[in-house]
Order: structure tokens, then sequence, then C-alpha cells
């Protein structure tokens, strides 16, 4: 359990300060936003009151989950209003798979989570995110209640087992000397998004140092400490699930 902790913790903290801009980050932006992949997922998402795919992308960056930069992390926000006064709907969180990686389902190239901000208002810093995994039929994969500033409440969700069955998620990566890794609950040799999620909120919580680093670490215009360290796992989960 350390090790699962030191490795979160030094993750937060490279993720926590944010890079400029550079000619790869802003051509990886720009591939994903012209990909297939980007537009499946814009149709997939269903919140009432708003046509995702009609969204503004009103703002997008580039994070990474190491310190030599090798591991990029795109983020990719939409909005609805006026240019300049648009109001955050959702993010779409973003990491491309290298090509012996494990098939994506419809011949995806990127595992993607939308974050939705539609019933949350970042002036009060109040209301409800939530997590949507838009490789596997877009299923629910967390939610978080916020009042002021102060998480509530938060609740993972597995990948639901007919979507686990539909796509043969357990099946993938089971080869004998592929290691178990902590977060592999169900120890059949993969880790789905949810199952590690789910793992690393567990275990932070339990730490003081980490608990404590959550506290700490800010999102740009989202006031939610605690909520920052939550997304900052789930970049970690989308490497964790490449590697196993």
């Amino acid at each position: 359990m350390k090790k699962i902790v030191l490795g979160l913790t030094f993750f937060l903290a490279v993720c926590s300060s944010y890079a400029q801009k550079d000619p790869f980050e802003q051509g990886a932006i720009e591939e994903f936003i012209q990909s297939v992949d980007f537009a499946r997922a814009r149709n997939c998402i269903k919140i009432p009151g708003y046509d995702i795919a009609s969204l503004a992308i009103i703002s997008s960056y580039v994070k990474y989950a190491n310190d030599d930069k090798t591991a990029p992390v795109l983020y990719v926000q939409v909005g609805a209003g006026r240019p300049g006064s648009s109001r955050l709907i959702g993010e779409f969180q973003v990491a491309k798979v290298s090509p012996n990686y494990r098939a994506v389902p419809n011949n995806g190239r990127y595992l993607i989570l939308f974050r939705d901000y539609s019933a949350y208002d970042a002036t009060t810093s109040t209301g409800v995110i939530k997590y949507y995994d838009l490789n596997y039929d877009c299923y629910l994969a967390g939610v978080l209640n916020v009042q002021r500033g102060i998480v509530l409440e938060w609740n993972t969700n597995s990948m639901p087992e007919e979507i686990m069955i539909k796509y043969n998620f357990n099946n993938f990566n089971n080869a004998p000397d592929k290691g178990t890794h902590y977060c592999d609950g169900n120890k059949d040799g993969d880790i789905s998004f949810g199952e590690c999620y789910r793992c690393m909120v567990r275990t932070c919580e339990a730490d003081p140092v980490c608990r404590d680093m959550c506290d700490l670490i800010n999102k740009n215009g989202l006031p939610v400490m605690k909520a920052q360290c939550r997304f900052s796992m789930g970049a970690a989960c989308i490497y964790l699930s490449i590697k196993y």
C-alpha cells in the first residue's frame, strides 16, 4: 500500500504544475480534436439540456503523468455561452495509446474520460460532478457531491458486468508473467478505470500524507481542492490501465 501512496503522491506533485504549450502539445491536441475518436466521444455523452457535439471548445492543455514528460494527458474543455464568458460544461481527459496496446472498442486510439460539470457551480464550489468512461459505452464511473468546496460524498463504479462481457474485457493481458498490481482487486490481470479509481480513492483517504496532499492541490478556475486530487487519480488510472 505504501508504494501506491508514494506513487500517487509523486503523480499529484507532477500534475499540480501546468506546462506551457509547446508545438508537440499543440499538435497532440489538434490531432485528437480532428480524430474520429473525439467525434464519437462527443456524440456518446448525453447530458439533459446540452448537445455536447455542438458545444464550443473553450480551452485545452496538457499535463504529464511523469517527470520526463513521456506520458502526456490531454485536457479539452467544452462550454456554452458567448465567447469570453462561456460556462464550463465538461472536460475530456485523454491519453493516446501505443500501437501495441490492447484493442480499444471501435478501433479507438485514445483512452477518454469525461467530467460532466453541468450540475456544478464553480463560483460557489457547489454541485455534482460526474465521470464517464467514453471507451466503454460511456458508463458512469463516478460521482462527486460537493458543497462549498467540501466533498460530501464520493462514489465510484466499476465497469458494469454486461459491458465487460460485451468487450471481453477480463481476457485481455492475462499472461502469467504480467504481474499483479495492488489495485487489481479481482486479480484478473487487468485494471479497469473504475477498479483503479476506487482503489486509489480508498487508499489515499486512509493515508494522512496523501490526504493532506489532496487538500492542497487546486485546479485553475475550479476551487474544489479535494476534487483535483481525484482528477489526478483519473489520469494516473489511465496509465495504469495502459500498463496492466
